[in-house]
């Protein structure tokens, strides 16, 4: 899941970003470093995410409904970021964060659900761990 979608954005930011106006927005090399390391912020923070779903379900579940929340959020952030509306700094760090949020909630989904079968049947720990 990470690889793909983080290569598929990271590919597309910096044609967005680097790439000069009309086309791109033009920006430099360190406004272009910048962005990324805030979009970057939802990678950093992820067990607050892991902490949040397993005391705050929606609905009674626990995974599925965050699951479903961070991939609206990578949608939604895609399809503002290809309507070429976000010229600001500030908006399309907000969008690429989503994006991150988008890619991150799945992995930390998986990873729980993997570590609570690992509890559930430890006979199958190293199996379940090269998942």
């Amino acid at each position: 899941q990470k690889g793909v979608g983080a290569a598929f954005a990271q590919v597309a930011a910096y044609w967005f970003m680097l790439y000069p106006k009309p086309v791109g927005l033009g920006w430099s090399n360190q406004r272009y470093t910048m962005a990324l390391q805030i979009a970057d912020i939802p990678w950093q923070i992820k067990a607050i995410f892991g902490i949040v779903s397993d005391f705050c379900p929606i609905w009674g579940y626990s995974r599925s409904p965050y699951m479903v929340l961070g991939s609206v959020a990578g949608i939604v952030a895609f399809a503002l970021l290809a309507a070429d509306i976000w010229h600001s700094v500030l908006g399309v760090c907000m969008l690429l964060m989503l994006v991150g949020f988008s890619l991150g909630v799945p992995e930390l989904v998986v990873d729980a659900t993997i570590a609570e079968n690992i509890k559930r049947y430890p006979s199958f720990s190293t199996q379940l761990q090269t998942l």
